[in-house]
């Protein structure tokens, strides 16, 4: 559930974001670690702020700036997912008309810093990350909007076992059917993993 209020500027283009997460996703199947479930099991309280703004005085270039923090309040005894703190920020054109269709081409820049987990099964050493990717989307109006959007970049530092995206959507490999992992105890960038290390 979130909420958003916008009356920080007088011309609503400053804000903050409020609400909670619930533990409604599934969390308890067995022979698999608590990281890698659908849902944490835990409530987590959620805070942001948005910023937009003009690049061009015609309004055609615009762009936006937002942060959330994501705090787990309660959890289970046995697992505490580490906090979360996500930014995006990035610009995009108002200006294409075809017909009475809008196009709205957007890039954007994407962050994420997840603290490592706790608790007897969060594997603290194993866990957490920093995330850096950019996206490029259009949007489409013709009285009613429709986004289309995809990584064109991206770079991931971890700690630990993690599934390691190759690029395309899926942890497995094209037609393999083995899992891309990538094993260390060190920081390393994905991208720069050889298919070789990906592979298990």
């Amino acid at each position: 559930m979130k909420g958003a209020y916008a009356g920080l500027s007088a011309d609503l283009s400053t804000g903050i974001t409020f609400g909670v997460k619930l533990p409604t996703g599934e969390s308890t199947y067995p022979n698999f670690d608590s990281d890698t479930e659908i849902g944490s099991g835990s409530t987590d309280l959620l805070f942001g702020v948005y910023q937009l703004g003009k690049v061009t005085a015609d309004n055609r270039w615009s762009w936006f700036a937002n942060a959330q923090w994501q705090q787990p309040l309660r959890h289970k005894a046995a697992y505490r997912p580490g906090a979360e703190l996500d930014g995006a920020g990035g610009v995009y054109y108002g200006g294409w008309m075809f017909g009475g269709t809008r196009l709205t081409p957007i890039v954007q820049l994407e962050l994420t810093y997840r603290r490592h987990d706790g608790g007897p099964d969060g594997n603290p050493l194993d866990t957490g990350y920093v995330r850096a990717y950019a996206a490029s989307g259009v949007e489409v109006d013709a009285r009613r909007a429709v986004g289309l959007s995809g990584p064109i970049a991206r770079s991931t530092s971890v700690t630990g076992h993690f599934l390691a995206d190759r690029g395309n959507g899926s942890p497995k490999a094209p037609g393999d059917g083995s899992i891309a992992v990538a094993r260390s105890h060190a920081a390393r960038d994905l991208l720069a993993l050889t298919e070789a290390e990906h592979l298990r």
